[in-house]
């Protein structure tokens, strides 16, 4: 929930600038509105889950981020929900982005790291069981 809640302020706080600075242009709002903000929480949401393989790959996933930042606005325009008045703007989004989720995974995977090296539980085996080898293994975590 932690993840959900940062990347949600985090992305408030990016949207926002890149409207304050004409970047991006959400049909006149001051401040990145709640929908694109809901996204952001989503994408935290993912950062342990699905999103989890870049943990112990952040520059291979900073650098998807970035990659695909600007394609995921210039979605959104051609949907109608967002307008990129300029769109060179968007290197500038990509930089970002990558820098970010270079960051979140890099964050992600010292957080799995520290709970491969808790005490064992009482009745259990210690730790979140997570690991990039274990994700890796066929039948992955817990095959026995």
């Amino acid at each position: 929930l932690a993840w959900a809640v940062g990347a949600g302020t985090i992305g408030f706080g990016l949207d926002s600038l890149w409207i304050a600075v004409g970047v991006l242009d959400y049909h006149g709002a001051p401040v990145a509105p709640a929908w694109i903000v809901l996204l952001w929480v989503g994408v935290g949401l993912t950062l342990n889950h699905s999103l989890g393989f870049f943990a112990a790959r952040p520059r291979l996933g900073g650098m998807l981020a970035g990659g695909t930042a600007p394609l995921s606005y210039l979605a959104g325009e051609r949907l109608g929900a967002v307008v990129v008045p300029e769109p060179f703007g968007l290197v500038l989004v990509a930089a970002v982005w990558g820098l970010l989720f270079y960051a979140a995974f890099s964050r992600v995977g010292r957080a799995h790291a520290r709970r491969l090296h808790e005490p064992a539980l009482p009745g259990g085996t210690g730790g979140s069981g997570w690991s990039p080898e274990a994700s890796e293994r066929p039948g992955g975590i817990g095959e026995k």
